[in-house]
C-alpha cells in the first residue's frame, strides 16, 4: 500500500515560474499526497497565484511568513507542518515529471531507501543535458567527501529519519542540503538515486551556486572537512586543507598543486581498496581536477595521463579532457561555461 507523501515547497517573489512548478507537483501520478507550499514573504503576485491554487485542489497548503527568513527555515517550518510518511522537496522554479512521486516512492520502498533523489534534465537560458548521479549507496557515502550527489530538489525522503536528525541547519549557508546528507550519511541512512529523468532542473545565472558562490563554497569546505573525520579518515592537516579544496570552482595555475592534488587522491583511494563503488568515485575526482587544470595545456594534460587514477576513466572522457587541455580552456572561462553542462567531469 502507498504512503502518503508531502511536497515541501518554498518561495519568495517567483510567481511566473511558481504556476508552473506547483502545476506540475498536482499532476502527479500518485494522487495520495499534500502540497505544502511556504510563502517567505513574498512581495509580487506569489500571494495570489497561492490562494488560487488552494481554492482549486485542497491538497495545496499554504503557510506565510511576513518577512523572509530563509531556506532552511522555511524547510523545517513545513517539515514540521508535514503529515506524509515521506516528505519530497520541490523548487518554485523546476518541473516535476508527472511519473515522478509514484517512481521514487516505489524505488526507495524496493531498494529500502531513506533517502531517494533521481536523475534530471537541466533546461534554462543554459546548455542544457542530463544529470545522472551514482544510484548506488556506497558511491553516493563515498562522493558526500566531495560535493552533494544528490540533486536536493529532486529528493524524497522518510519524514521520521529527517526529523530524528533534527532537520536542515542553519549554519551552513546556502549548502544546508549537503550538511544534511553528511549527517544523514553518519548516522546510518540509505541513500539512493531513481535511474529514471523525473525532474526538469532549471539552469539559471541567477541561481543560488551562482549568485552566493563564494558563501557556498566556504560552507562546502566546512562541511568536507568534518565528514572526512566522521569517515574515520587519517589525514594531515596539510591533507585536509588539500581535501577540502578538491571541488573548488577556480582553475589550478601550479603543476605543483596539480600534483599535490594527485598524491592526496592516490592516498585516498587506498582507504577505499576494499570497497571498488567508493574507490572509483574518488578516482573521479581526478577528472575534476583535470579540468580546473586544463589552462596549463598540455603539462597537465601529460601529468594527468600518467597518473594511475586516469585508468580508471573512460576513453571518452579521457578524450574530452585531452581536448580541453590542447585548447587551454581556462576553467570557468566563458568558453567553459558554454561547455559546461557536457564537460567531462
Amino acid at each position: 500500500m502507498a504512503e502518503r507523501v508531502s511536497v515541501l515547497l518554498a518561495t519568495r517573489n517567483r510567481a511566473g515560474l511558481l504556476r508552473a512548478a506547483l502545476a506540475s507537483v498536482q499532476r502527479q501520478t500518485l494522487r495520495d499526497i499534500e502540497i505544502l507550499v511556504l510563502d517567505d514573504g513574498s512581495t509580487d503576485d506569489t500571494a495570489q497565484v497561492l490562494d488560487a491554487a488552494r481554492q482549486r485542489d485542497a491538497r495545496v497548503r499554504v503557510i506565510r511568513h511576513a518577512h523572509g527568513r530563509g531556506l532552511p527555515v522555511a524547510l523545517n517550518r513545513l517539515l514540521a507542518e508535514a503529515r506524509g510518511a515521506w516528505v519530497a522537496r520541490m523548487d518554485d522554479d523546476d518541473l516535476c515529471m508527472p511519473q515522478r512521486l509514484a517512481v521514487q516512492l516505489a524505488y526507495a520502498q524496493t531498494h529500502r531507501l531513506d533517502v531517494c533523489g533521481s536523475w534530471y534534465r537541466r533546461f534554462g537560458c543554459l546548455p542544457g543535458g542530463a544529470g545522472r548521479p551514482a544510484t548506488d549507496h556506497e558511491a553516493i557515502v563515498a562522493g558526500l567527501l566531495f560535493q552533494p550527489p544528490l540533486l536536493h530538489p529532486s529528493v524524497l525522503m522518510r519524514r521520521s529519519v529527517l526529523a530524528n536528525a533534527g532537520g536542515y541547519h542553519t549554519e551552513y549557508p546556502h549548502a544546508e542540503d549537503y550538511e544534511l546528507w553528511t549527517r544523514l550519511a553518519t548516522a546510518g541512512a540509505r541513500f539512493g538515486n531513481a535511474p529514471h529523468v523525473l525532474l526538469r532542473y532549471r539552469m539559471s545565472r541567477n541561481q543560488v551556486s551562482r549568485a552566493f558562490n563564494p558563501q557556498q563554497v566556504t560552507s562546502a569546505q566546512r562541511i568536507r572537512a568534518r565528514y572526512l573525520t566522521d569517515c574515520g579518515v587519517p589525514a594531515s592537516q596539510e591533507q585536509v586543507d588539500l581535501h577540502v579544496r578538491v571541488r573548488d570552482p577556480a582553475p589550478l595555475d601550479s603543476l605543483d598543486e596539480l600534483r599535490a592534488f594527485e598524491r592526496w587522491l592516490v592516498q585516498l583511494r587506498e582507504q577505499f581498496a576494499g570497497n571498488p563503488a567508493a574507490a572509483q568515485v574518488v578516482a573521479q575526482q581526478w577528472l575534476f581536477i583535470g579540468c580546473r587544470g586544463a589552462g596549463l595545456g598540455m603539462r597537465c594534460w601529460r601529468i594527468w595521463r600518467a597518473s594511475p587514477l586516469a585508468a580508471a576513466m573512460s576513453p571518452r572522457k579521457a578524450a574530452l579532457l585531452f581536448a580541453l587541455c590542447a585548447a587551454r580552456v581556462r576553467y570557468h572561462s566563458a568558453p567553459y561555461r558554454l561547455l559546461e553542462p557536457f564537460a567531462p567531469a
